[in-house]
């Protein structure tokens, strides 16, 4: 359940066919009760089976199943029942940033004290920081167990960030040899994600410019995040 709100309802009758086993359902009375003494006396049976709704939890059920040629003669079994809480993961799956802004993430919020965690990079808290420049991809798994049941709700996701670097630039190539059709090629001593312009204006991915006329010319390099611009 995403929130135990206390009316969670289980289908005792999923039971049936484990208790029963390979018993012929016709030479057994199979009731489900709230306690031992209720199945001693047999009395109290559970009526809505299909829809049975704990009083607390966890909740131990006892069934009784009596031999029907000997009705006095019967066998009890219990089991438990659990209402689990899925542990909610309330991040994006994206985040863009700049090298100057580190990105935390917190997976804690709304729930439990007792959550666990498990990052793809082995932490084990409920926070982190991102401060690696370029693309950084995470798995976050938070678990509930419910001690003594051996049982547990786990939500995964998975979560990009990318963090912007400054572009450095390397050299400028120049092909000058004409009136109107000369280039500039840009390099750049890092290789993240980054855009050229010519005016600080218009930008383009490609780092060369072609069909230049002769003159003197100011190179723009920024990274796509807009985060900053060398020239």
């Amino acid at each position: 359940s995403d929130v135990v709100t206390g009316n969670e309802t289980f289908d005792l009758t999923a039971q049936t066919p484990i208790i029963l086993g390979s018993q012929l359902p016709a030479n057994y009375t199979l009731t489900y009760h709230q306690s031992i003494a209720d199945v001693q006396n047999n009395v109290n049976p559970i009526l809505n089976l299909a829809a049975y709704n704990p009083d607390t939890n966890p909740k131990t059920i006892f069934a009784r199943l009596s031999y029907n040629p000997l009705p006095n003669c019967y066998e009890s079994v219990a089991f438990d029942l659990f209402i689990g809480q899925n542990p909610v993961l309330a991040v994006n799956t994206d985040y863009l940033s700049c090298s100057s802004n580190p990105v935390s993430l917190d997976v804690s919020q709304g729930n439990l004290p007792t959550t666990t965690y498990l990052w793809s990079d082995g932490s084990t808290s409920p926070t982190i920081t991102v401060t690696q420049i370029g693309t950084t991809n995470l798995t976050v798994t938070a678990t509930n167990t419910y001690a003594g049941s051996n049982l547990s709700c786990s939500n995964s996701k998975d979560i990009e960030v990318i963090i912007s670097e400054v572009p450095e630039i390397k050299h400028i190539d120049i092909e000058d040899w004409t009136y109107d059709e000369n280039s500039i090629t840009v390099f750049t001593n890092n290789s993240g994600a980054f855009e050229y312009s010519l005016d600080g204006i218009s930008y383009q991915d490609e780092s060369s410019f072609n069909s230049l006329k002769a003159g003197v010319y100011t190179v723009y390099v920024r990274d796509k995040l807009k985060c900053s611009v060398v020239e």
